[in-house]
Order: C-alpha cells, then structure tokens, then sequence
C-alpha cells in the first residue's frame, strides 16, 4: 500500500535545507512516497510566482524537488480555490449570509477569472518544475451548511441563474424547493466539471498525474457543493482520489472507508483514503493511527494519504516503518 502526506511548507521551513534533507529522509525510511505541500495558499507561495505572493526566502519548492527526488518521493502540488487570495478572488457572496460569514470570502467557482487564475497557477508549476503530478484541493463550492442557506449571488451567479431559470437571485426559501434545488445543483456539478476537465487536459498533455482531495460525504457534502468525485472516476478524469475520512473513532472512520470501496469500485481512479492525523475531526494517537492504516491496507485499499505531515511524530515514522 502507498502512503502519501499532505504537508504546510511554508508554516514548516525557513530557508532550511537541513530540516528538509532530515525530513525526506524520515518520510523515505518510513515508506512514504508521495507529497502533497500546499506549496500556494490564500495568495501566499513559497516559490517566485507571477500570481501569488512569494512569501518565503529562496524557492523552497525547488528544494523540495531536488531533496525528494534524492530520496524517490514524489512531489505533487495542491492547487485550489483557496490558494487565491482576497485581492484576488471574486468571492461567494451568499444572498442573505451575515457580513463578516468566512465563507464568503471563497473565491466563487462560477467566476471565470478565478478558474483562469487558479489554472494559470498549475501551468506555471508545471512549466517550471520537474513534478510528478498536481493535487486538487477544495476544487467545490463553499460548504453545505453555507452554500445551501445561503446561495450566491455574485455577477457570475446572477447572469448563469438568468439562463437556467429566468431569475437572478435565490434565497434560502428558494433552496427548499425540490426542482429549484436539483436544478441549482445540477449548475454547479456541470462548472466544476467543465473545470476539471480542463485541468484533466493539462495534466494528460503534461504527462503527470492528477490527484485529489474529496469531501468525505459524498451525498451530504459534495454533491451539493458541486463535486461530484465518483462520477469523475468513472469518467477517467482524476487518477487518485483521496476522501478526507478524518475521525479519531475508528468506526467512523470504518464506515467511510468501506462506503468509499464500493462508490469507486467501477471507477477508474485508484482510491487513497485521507486519514486525520491532527484535523479538525480531532486527533489521533500514534496506535490510532497505525489501526487505521491497517484496516486499509487490510481491506485492499491501495494507498492512505495522512492528513498532515507536521503532526507525525518519530514515534509514527518508527511504526509506519514497521508497517511497511
């Protein structure tokens, strides 16, 4: 079974080459082979960028790549809605949501201008770095208890709306309607879609994989936010999906995984399941950690991906080997 982490580098090193090579090794000797860093995050990167702000010393996505590939770790980027920033982004404006809602500040997927600079971002990383593939984060719209009470109301919104249904603007009462909500959700499932595709495009041309994070609910949660992964699957579009099954209750996280083995069995992507080290789910032990592995790697799961690489311990790098 492969095992991948999803990492912070920017929270994590400060022009330290040192830490990286210890770190690298760590994840070599434990049998981890593949990184997934938020190498770009709410318009901030630690690499010299045309889009986002570079804020850390030297290109230490680039150290990243030479100091993986000397240990035969894969390096994949995440790139997502939320690596743009404020200034950025044309936000999710929810009709009716109080002023100051976080979630209002996600960059509305219905935007043109957003895909395009979420996109211009992963050719910029795959026309200067030697990667293995690129990881989709929050590609969705705004969580469900949000988006539903509260459906946008944004240019973009407005003008698709018109089209749809000959009205600008939907409210929460609007969302109760049976019809109206299907058809609401249908409009969103087809943008993230078309986006994806085109991702799909870019990464097959550039001969990498595509990989990425999913809601772990999949009828509760991703479907009305739009990201619908299993029929993604089958259509070939992404190459690893990795639900986030994060819970510190070992039967929670059963559950997940063994609805998430029957959603993708007629799929063609290989399924990771996303396990919470330290989420906001709760925490695990390091034994806790290792039982959940196991269940995967016991029920035929062909790789976990650890939510998130600086809450591993050396006592979890010691076991994980073992494991191996």
């Amino acid at each position: 079974m492969k095992i991948a982490v999803w990492a912070h580098p920017i929270m994590s090193y400060s022009n330290e080459p040192e830490k990286i090579k210890s770190d690298f090794k760590k994840m070599s000797e434990a049998g981890i082979g593949i990184y997934y860093p938020f190498a770009c995050l709410y318009g901030e990167s630690c690499y010299p960028s045309r889009f986002l702000k570079q804020v850390t010393q030297g290109d230490l996505l680039q150290q990243i790549i030479e100091t993986a590939g000397e240990y035969n770790i894969e390096v994949h980027p995440v790139v997502a809605f939320a690596s743009l920033g404020k200034h950025q982004a044309k936000p999710f404006i929810g009709n009716g949501a109080p002023e100051g809602h976080a979630s209002g500040h996600v960059a509305c997927p219905s935007q043109e201008s957003n895909c395009k600079l979420v996109y211009d971002i992963m050719m910029e990383s795959i026309e200067n770095y030697k990667i293995q593939g690129i990881h989709l984060d929050y590609i969705r719209y705004p969580n469900v208890s949000y988006s539903l009470k509260y459906p946008c109301e944004c240019a973009a919104c407005r003008e698709y709306r018109i089209n749809w249904f000959g009205k600008e603007v939907f409210s929460g009462e609007d969302m109760k309607d049976p019809g109206k909500l299907y058809k609401e959700l249908t409009m969103r499932a087809e943008f993230i879609k078309g986006f994806v595709q085109k991702i799909r495009n870019l990464t097959s041309s550039a001969g990498i994989e595509l990989s990425m994070a999913a809601r772990e609910k999949y009828t509760h949660f991703a479907l009305a936010e739009g990201q619908d992964w299993v029929e993604w699957s089958k259509e070939g579009l992404v190459d690893v999906i990795s639900p986030m099954s994060y819970s510190p209750d070992f039967n929670t996280f059963k559950d997940f995984v063994d609805e998430h083995i029957q959603l993708l069995k007629n799929g063609k992507s290989i399924y990771f399941a996303g396990i919470g080290r330290n989420s906001d789910k709760g925490e695990l032990s390091s034994g806790e950690l290792i039982r959940q592995l196991q269940y995967a790697s016991e029920n035929g799961v062909k790789g976990c991906t650890i939510f998130h690489f600086g809450a591993l311990t050396d006592e979890d790098f010691r076991r994980i080997r073992l494991l191996k």
